[in-house]
């Protein structure tokens, strides 16, 4: 007797183990599902927003549905790397901008609005520059670091994610794979 309770107790110990395990990993894959739709990841759709625009005039919205890749950066006017990353992203703009769109998001949370026109100014930024005042796309497209700057194909999927600036051959050659 004492055998057949040994063993129904290892029984029943290794199916209440197996149930929270399944059940942990169920809710973990469904956590990251649920996360490759909401969040920005390489491999992914770019996540949708909408932002107003420097001069607070108008809003800019970004559906997945652009038609052409788009390099979206994020930066801010404090920011040195920034500042590098700034004529390289305005010449490519200029070289290749029937082919491209870029769009540059100032993280307004941690700038000021006066700052950020002042740097666009001083750059020449010709393409569209939005301000993200609660920092929400910036915590939709994880940004973790300072210059950020997404590589998204014409059909909206994120091709790749660069953290810090990117050297000027770099940021050309990844433009260029966006386009063939």
């Amino acid at each position: 007797m004492r055998k057949w309770m040994f063993i129904l107790g290892i029984i029943l110990v290794t199916t209440v183990i197996g149930i929270v395990f399944l059940d942990g990993t169920e809710e973990e894959a469904q956590s990251v599902l649920l996360r490759s739709k909401l969040f920005a990841e390489v491999g992914g759709e770019a996540p949708s927003f909408t932002l107003k625009t420097l001069d607070n005039s108008d809003v800019y919205k970004y559906d997945n549905k652009l038609g052409k890749p788009l390099i979206l950066n994020f930066w801010a006017s404090w920011c040195g790397p920034c500042k590098l990353e700034a004529p390289e992203l305005v010449k490519l703009y200029e070289k290749y901008k029937p082919d491209i769109e870029i769009v540059a998001i100032n993280i307004t949370a941690e700038d000021s609005l006066k700052s950020a026109k002042k740097f666009a100014e001083t750059y020449g930024f010709q393409f569209p520059v939005l301000m993200d005042e609660d920092a929400e796309v910036t915590d939709l497209y994880i940004v973790q670091a300072i210059p950020t700057t997404y590589f998204i194909d014409k059909d909206g999927i994120i091709v790749d994610k660069v953290l810090g600036s990117v050297e000027p051959e770099v940021l050309e050659k990844k433009l260029k794979s966006l386009l063939h």
